[in-house]
């Protein structure tokens, strides 16, 4: 209606369908490292519960893409004697996971499935994304900056996100008493004491220890 779509505007539209669909995909990326590296921002909180819409909407776009292709470009012939190219094999690949994600969006199918099973099926937005951005950087245009300027920051945030994770780990790990050992050690019988009907005898300095060592039978079982 503007008139800026030009001479083509069908051929346009579909460029534009596409790498709207590439758009918002990326901005869904992007929600979850979000989410882990600012726990507390209320913006980013708001748009996290809106995550599962915008994937849809991703999916919406890439099937008008796909159907102003059919319409427009050569039809299903056309897509039949191309399919195994790299371009389109791609496309297909990308679109077949999209749509799984998108019938999977609901809460029935999260129960029917599970939560855990049904996250391990939505982890393949991840597969997808790369798949997508693969067929962006070959298209005719050769639109590698496009698919580099969603792909980089992506890549950035989930590098932060688990550094993050394994950062805590290693902290909580770190600042964790020792209360147990691994592998096998020797001790030496002590002294018998009535701590309980079961446990009566407590071990001390055991062969192997830097140090001295007093534990009784109760510890050791704990931990």
């Amino acid at each position: 209606m503007r008139g800026q779509l030009g001479d083509e505007p069908l051929d346009e539209s579909f460029h534009r369908l596409g790498e709207t669909a590439i758009w918002t995909l990326g901005a869904v990326l992007c929600l979850s490292p979000l989410k882990a590296l600012f726990p507390k921002s209320r913006l980013v909180a708001a748009l996290n519960r809106y995550r599962r819409t915008m994937g849809v909407t991703a999916f919406v776009y890439a099937l008008f893409y796909v159907a102003l292709y059919f319409s427009y470009e050569g039809g299903t012939p056309d897509y039949l004697a191309r399919v195994q190219e790299p371009f389109f094999a791609a496309g297909a690949i990308a679109f077949s996971i999209l749509f799984l994600l998108t019938v999977t969006s609901n809460n029935w199918t999260i129960k029917r499935l599970g939560f855990r099973n049904w996250k391990w099926i939505h982890r393949l937005v991840y597969l997808a994304a790369l798949v997508i951005f693969y067929h962006q950087a070959i298209a005719d245009r050769g639109n590698w900056r496009t698919a580099f300027t969603l792909f980089i920051p992506v890549t950035v945030l989930e590098v932060l996100r688990v550094g993050k994770l394994f950062g805590i780990a290693v902290a909580a790990r770190a600042s964790a008493p020792m209360t147990a050992w691994n592998g096998w050690r020797e001790f030496v019988l002590d002294r018998r004491v009535a701590e309980s009907d079961t446990i009566n005898f407590v071990l001390s300095k055991a062969k192997g220890w830097e140090t001295a060592q007093t534990l009784s039978a109760g510890t050791i079982l704990n931990n």
